[in-house]
């Protein structure tokens, strides 16, 4: 998936609440193209939910700096912004499940950091890693993403194939994938198989449906 689209996409969905709370964003990409193995919807929220956040806690006004570039074999997705800051001790759980560093920021918008976690979840699924720095309370804080970059010969065969096929990784070969997904035309469903998923769910799954899957995945090692 091109970096450069993941970027345009992720701005143009945060840009309204960063133009709402009159915000100055300032983009900065990479100038070699640069790809990056998965999902477009979910790369894409990566960096809107980042936008996102640093829009909604700090003050009127602001500034919020998006960067990209390469580091070896991976790309950086730096978000910037001169608002509230981070508190050292916070550091280390920021992107835990409802952490608040401050109860009285603002809630307008909802979440309960929740979207960090988010984030956190999808990065780590797309083999990276996010780090949240700060200089301290009241002087910005910084989120960076580290992905790793799709080289040469598999994004000319992603481009020719038009998905992923996820089978291509050895350390894949012998797992059972299923995918859960809102969409459940035969289509989706051929799709999802095309890429390589034993099999393919509607969501929300039960409980119930859960275990049954898993048992019957069972027979299929």
């Amino acid at each position: 998936m091109a970096l450069s689209k993941i970027i345009t996409d992720a701005v143009h969905t945060a840009q309204p609440l960063v133009h709402a709370k009159g915000h100055e964003l300032t983009v900065t990409q990479a100038r070699e193209s640069l790809h990056v193995h998965g999902d477009l919807t979910r790369l894409t929220q990566i960096v809107s939910n980042l936008l996102n956040n640093a829009a909604k806690y700090m003050h009127q006004g602001g500034k919020i700096v998006l960067t990209t570039e390469r580091i070896g074999d991976t790309v950086a997705i730096r978000v910037e912004d001169d608002g509230n800051g981070i508190a050292p001790e916070m550091l280390p759980r920021i992107c835990e499940l409802f952490v608040q560093a401050d109860n009285s920021l603002d809630r307008t918008h909802g979440g309960l950091g929740i979207g960090l976690t988010l984030v956190k979840s999808l990065v780590e699924m797309h083999g990276g890693t996010v780090e949240a720095t700060s200089d301290g309370m009241g002087k910005g804080s910084r989120f960076t993403v580290r992905l790793p970059i799709l080289q040469a010969g598999d994004v000319v065969h992603a481009e020719a194939t038009g998905f992923p096929d996820i089978r291509r990784r050895p350390e894949w070969n012998d797992i059972c994938l299923v995918a859960v997904t809102g969409y459940g035309q035969e289509s989706d469903k051929k799709l999802a198989k095309e890429a390589g998923f034993n099999t393919h769910v509607v969501k929300p799954i039960s409980k119930g449906d859960l275990e049954g899957l898993l048992a019957s995945l069972a027979y299929l090692k």
